[in-house]
């Protein structure tokens, strides 16, 4: 029982971490488009941070359809568990570099788009065929 129950463990570890490097890959792929079209046309750069605000919650979405689509069942939790993932990630490399504390109100809001698109996307993974 015990071994039935550290498989299961391994097998939704080795899923989440393919979805998180997936994603990864795409926003590495997305964001290199964005550096791109800023080189070759001038636009306003104060469309940096909500533009990489979008690309970050697109991967979001593509981990969470990604690991639902695969679990076939509790599309929500799957999508929010990643939602939440990737903010804790991104929260500590931000720890990392920031240079300026937070307040905990601050980063609530981000929590939830996080939490909300990987909601999102777990429940559209789950009904794709």
């Amino acid at each position: 029982m015990r071994e039935l129950k550290q498989g299961v463990i391994s097998s939704n570890l080795t899923l989440y971490l393919r979805g998180l490097i997936y994603s990864f890959g795409l926003a590495l792929v997305l964001v290199l488009i964005l550096t791109t079209v800023f080189f070759f046309i001038d636009l306003n750069s104060n469309l940096i941070g909500p533009l990489e605000f979008v690309i970050l919650l697109l991967t979001v979405l593509y981990a969470s359809i990604f690991i639902s689509r695969k679990k076939h069942t509790k599309g929500w939790l799957h999508g929010i568990v990643v939602g939440s993932i990737y903010f804790f990630i991104f929260m500590l490399i931000n720890l990392g570099i920031a240079t300026e504390s937070f307040q905990l109100f601050s980063i609530l809001p981000k929590w939830f788009f996080f939490a909300s698109t990987g909601f999102l996307g777990g429940c559209i993974g789950v009904n794709i065929r």
